[in-house]
């Protein structure tokens, strides 16, 4: 393998392992979103 595509599995893996944690943060966030307009009601 030549140097470019093992940046680009590098980036893919950091890439997956962000978006991992941005899903975990942004259901908690919508949870928390959600409870506040409900109790805002």
């Amino acid at each position: 393998m030549n140097s470019s595509n093992e940046e680009e599995l590098n980036f893919y893996y950091l890439y997956k392992s962000i978006y991992a944690l941005n899903n975990i943060g942004l259901r908690e966030y919508a949870r928390e979103l959600g409870l506040e307009i409900n109790f805002g009601l």
